[in-house]
């Protein structure tokens, strides 16, 4: 009987209306909102070249996580498509330093997701964080029954 009473909760909470979820945000004004949070950046707004990484889903622990091993001399806009967890625990290695990474959006249920960046790169959310029952310290994305944490790694090669 409880887990017929969790799949009801789960369903409940899937439908509870969040910021960014009830409207699709196009790249372009997800790109414009991660410049906007980092003020002072290395691109010119009016004409931004960026790399995209594909959308990750995760659940009961299946999936794929999001892994970039792509260094670059210059300073590099990365754009990261919807990033989903449900029931799994999710890392996001974004190692390149001269990266700008850019979160779309992050939904993380009943799950752990653990980004590591490196020490050297930028991240920033397009949108502001909903959190029910749940720790979310960056703030981004929505994370309902789970938690979300960001780890600076190689800090120990940063100059």
């Amino acid at each position: 009987m409880h887990g017929k009473r969790l799949w009801v909760l789960i369903c409940f909470l899937l439908l509870i209306p969040t910021p960014g979820w009830s409207e699709e945000v196009s790249d372009r004004d997800a790109l414009n909102a991660c410049l906007k949070n980092w003020g002072k950046h290395p691109f010119d707004e009016g004409n931004v070249n960026y790399r995209t990484i594909a959308p990750s889903v995760r659940v009961f622990g299946s999936g794929v996580s999001v892994q970039d091993v792509r260094e670059t001399r210059q300073p590099e806009l990365v754009l990261i498509k919807s990033n989903v967890s449900v029931f799994s625990k999710g890392t996001l290695k974004l190692l390149n330093p001269q990266g700008w990474y850019c979160l779309k959006s992050k939904v993380a249920v009943f799950s752990e997701v653990d980004i590591q960046i490196d020490c050297r790169a930028n991240l920033a959310s397009s949108s502001d964080g909903t959190t029910v029952l749940g720790s979310n310290e960056k703030k981004d994305g929505v994370t309902v029954f789970g938690t979300s944490k960001v780890t600076r790694i190689g800090c120990d090669k940063a100059n």
